[in-house]
């Protein structure tokens, strides 16, 4: 008889069997993490925004830094499933998606559009207003520049996810409208124009 009473008191020091009172003693377990997705416009990327995401029950407020990427992991601490036992909570994963622009294209921290420019100003050369996100440059345009040829503008891209005050730049395709509709004096100078070139080559 004494023999099982010395193992019992063992057992209950270094948790062989049951802990006092006789319920099992429970393990802290972390809870799990829980994942999302959120789209979001290329101005929200831009600027950044403030959202809100729905998590079963639970509603999240979240802030956007500006310069968020496409497929960019964001990570909100304890936002996940609930620990157990005095265990931490998860956290909650949410994968940012950028959706489609109508104007540019981003690649990282670059953007690509094109700018339409009319044909004299391809002839003769001229300053363009080109505007990006948020805010307006002009765009210099030599003499004789050929349609689909590429400007650079530098700053005029993303900002940095880590360095807001650091920008991409900006890849500006010029593509050049032929006139249309034109009034019978037009008509008659460029008609004045083709002699002249085939004056030249002759």
């Amino acid at each position: 008889g004494g023999g099982g009473q010395f193992s019992d008191f063992f057992e209950n020091i270094f948790g062989g069997g049951g802990s006092p009172g006789g319920r099992s003693s429970r393990r802290a377990a972390n809870g799990e993490d829980l994942t999302a997705e959120m789209h979001i416009t290329l101005e929200e990327a831009f600027h950044g925004a403030s959202r809100q995401v729905n998590i079963g029950d639970t509603k999240v407020n979240m802030k956007l830094k500006a310069g968020v990427n496409e497929g960019q992991v964001l990570r909100l601490k304890g936002k996940g499933e609930a620990g157990r036992g005095g265990g931490e909570n998860g956290d909650l994963l949410i994968t940012m998606h950028i959706l489609p622009h109508q104007k540019f294209e981003r690649k990282e921290n670059d953007l690509y559009f094109d700018q339409p420019i009319d044909l004299y100003t391809a002839v003769l050369g001229g300053k363009i207003p080109v505007q990006g996100i948020s805010k307006t440059v002009n765009m210099t345009i030599a003499a004789g520049t050929d349609s689909n040829k590429t400007f650079r503008l530098k700053g005029l891209g993303m900002p940095f996810y880590k360095n807001p005050e650091q920008f991409g730049d900006a890849y500006v395709r010029v593509v050049i409208q032929t006139p249309k509709n034109l009034s019978e004096q037009e008509k008659e100078l460029f008609e004045q124009l083709a002699a002249l070139k085939t004056q030249a080559s002759a």
